[in-house]
C-alpha cells in the first residue's frame, strides 16, 4: 500500500493488516476492502484518517471508488453515490455514473434493444441531493449529454449529432447548429 502522507500511514498502521485493499483519496479518505473468512466474501467501504467508517462496509458493494469529489459504489452492475461525508446521494440504480462537478452528476441507464442483446444508453442529470434535473426518458430521448461543462452549461449532441448547450434544468441555451 502506498500512502502519500505520513500521518495517514501512522493512523492506519494498526489496521494495515485488516484490509486487503486500500486506496487513498484527497480529503484523507480511504476506500478499503475487508475479507471475511467466514463468508469468504469481500466487504467494501470508506474510512477516514481516524479509522472511522464514512461509508459502512457492506458485502453487497462490488466496487468503491473516488471521482470528482464523490464516492461511487457499485452493487451488481449498477452504480450509486455518496458525498465525501457519507451522505447518500443515490441508490445503485444507474448503469453509468459520471460526476461532472461536485454538485452535478451525469447518470445513464442501458436498455436492451432487440433480440441480439445489444443495448443503448439513455442519459440524465442528478444533483448532489439526488434530485433528477434531467430525467432519463428512453421513449423521448432527444440528446446525449457530453462529459463537459462550460460555465455551468452542459454540452450535448442531438439525434443528428449536432452540438448544442443547455443549462442544468434542460433549458436549451444554444440550439444545435
Amino acid at each position: 500500500f502506498v500512502f502519500r502522507q505520513n500521518v495517514a500511514w501512522k493512523r492506519c498502521k494498526a489496521c494495515y493488516a485488516l484490509y486487503t485493499y486500500m486506496e487513498y483519496s484527497f480529503g484523507n479518505l480511504f476506500a478499503a476492502s475487508i475479507y471475511d473468512k467466514n463468508t469468504k466474501t469481500h466487504k467494501y467501504g470508506v474510512l477516514n484518517i481516524l479509522n472511522k467508517e464514512v461509508v459502512p462496509f457492506n458485502e453487497t458493494y462490488s466496487d468503491v471508488k473516488f471521482e470528482n469529489g464523490l464516492i461511487l459504489y457499485r452493487v451488481g452492475g449498477f452504480w450509486g453515490a455518496f458525498t465525501l461525508y457519507g451522505k447518500l446521494i443515490c441508490e445503485p440504480k444507474y448503469s453509468h455514473i459520471k460526476p461532472l462537478t461536485e454538485h452535478l452528476i451525469k447518470v445513464g441507464i442501458d436498455y436492451s434493444i432487440g433480440w441480439n442483446s445489444s443495448s443503448e444508453t439513455y442519459w440524465g442529470l442528478i444533483n448532489i441531493d439526488g434530485e433528477e434535473l434531467l430525467t432519463i426518458d428512453r421513449y423521448n430521448a432527444k440528446y446525449t449529454i457530453c462529459d463537459r461543462l462550460f460555465n455551468r452549461f452542459i454540452e450535448y449532441y442531438d439525434d443528428g449529432g449536432r452540438i448544442g448547450y443547455m443549462d442544468v434544468t434542460g433549458c436549451e441555451i444554444l440550439k444545435p447548429i
